[in-house]
């Protein structure tokens, strides 16, 4: 059902309906409205058109940025209509591979949707994340620690740089917003954020690179030695510290006060890669399903073995095949991960304690699943190369 069709049904009967017609609560519909800039009936609509009294029927707002066949950028007319009412972001026919817009083009106006990004000099006027953040900070009371030289729960956005990397970030949270992105997650330091763009998550690590409060960041070996003054450094990442970054702003050209317009488009480019990338990898994994089906009725029945047949099989050498099976293993497992922080991070304040506790039960399975077919956490690549 498509974003324009949601709209017409949603005003043409009950939420309650609507829901059970296509076999989910009201409750999960209401959100997927929000989700897609849905208008719905205010409370007392209903009633008050039964009586026959005058209602308005609020105008579907156009879909935001990211909403509007992107992530992944497809041809519209070789679509099936988009699932979750994400406006473009439509499945492929099965019988063919995605095909995607013209990448160059795509770039060019995801660049222009992004506008120049001017950083306030104060924090008067927050974004709400970071304005949850400086009030958990305003009520931590610094207490001194008996017999040791530090400070417990010291505030944590009192110094002039973080001052500045929390209006950075302010002013980024607010243009990704505009864009229709879905801001969520942020560890006590406020470092680590989730970024939801058209249904496709993305995963920020933003700190101090360099002086006595340095943020832990991936060791760059490739990239510029990092200064011993602090400086401001923001990475795209994976939802963990176990690869590199994606991609990262520094301060060794200019400030990232003048350069946060550019990683708002980087993100959303970076962003548009990755789900064309993981489309093609997602068509990748259906034809190989679909061809272990057709070839399961064919295979012939395993002989018995017996203590006579058995024969010490060849030892293993590497392979092609071998190397790129481990290489979608690899992938597979990151994606789990990805997920599940993503289910993390959606879902992080919601439900009652034991519905929480479920999700953790759940997370810490999913997680061992990923490490299991992971073959570098497993070592299971050791035996395959030989290495």
């Amino acid at each position: 059902m498509t974003r324009e069709e949601l709209h017409e049904q949603v005003w043409l009967k009950p939420m309650r309906t609507v829901a059970e017609s296509i076999g989910i609560s009201d409750v999960a519909l209401a959100k997927r409205c929000r989700a897609a800039d849905i208008p719905v009936p205010p409370r007392g609509w209903w009633a008050r058109k039964q009586a026959g009294k005058m209602v308005n029927v609020q105008p579907l707002p156009r879909a935001p940025f990211v909403l509007a066949n992107y992530f992944p950028a497809m041809e519209v007319n070789l679509a099936v209509p988009g699932d979750s009412c994400g406006g473009g972001r439509a499945e492929q026919a099965s019988s063919g591979a995605p095909h995607f817009r013209d990448i160059a083009k795509v770039r060019d106006e995801i660049r222009a949707a992004v506008k120049p990004i001017k950083v306030p000099s104060d924090l008067s006027a927050p974004h709400a994340a970071v304005a949850r953040l400086l009030r958990q900070d305003a009520e931590r009371k610094t207490t001194a620690e008996p017999d040791l030289c530090y400070e417990r729960n010291a505030k944590k956005f009192a110094s002039p740089i973080q001052q500045r990397r929390l209006r950075i970030l302010s002013s980024i949270f607010r243009e990704l917003e505009r864009l229709g992105c879905k801001i969520s997650g942020a560890t006590h330091a406020g470092e680590r954020f989730s970024i939801n763009v058209g249904g496709a998550w993305t995963y920020i690590l933003f700190g101090i690179e360099g002086g006595p409060a340095s943020t832990y960041f991936y060791p760059d070996r490739k990239g510029p030695k990092a200064s011993d003054r602090p400086q401001l450094r923001f990475d795209l990442v994976e939802f963990d510290d176990r690869s590199p970054p994606l991609q990262t702003w520094r301060e060794s050209q200019e400030p990232l006060e003048r350069q946060a317009s550019e990683i708002v488009r980087g993100l959303l480019i970076r962003t548009e890669d990755e789900t064309r990338r993981f489309a093609l990898q997602k068509q990748k994994w259906k034809l190989e399903e679909d061809e272990h089906k057709r070839a399961e009725p064919a295979r012939p029945a395993k002989p018995i073995e017996t203590k006579s047949s058995v024969v010490a099989a060849p030892p293993a050498t590497p392979s092609l095949e071998a190397l790129l099976n481990g290489a979608d293993a690899f992938e597979r497992a990151a994606r789990i991960r990805r997920y599940v922080a993503a289910v993390k991070a959606a879902f992080s304040e919601e439900g009652s304690a034991e519905q929480v506790a479920e999700r953790e039960r759940w997370a810490e399975w999913a997680l061992q699943q990923a490490d299991r077919i992971d073959p570098v956490v497993s070592r299971i690549f050791m035996s395959e190369s030989k290495l």
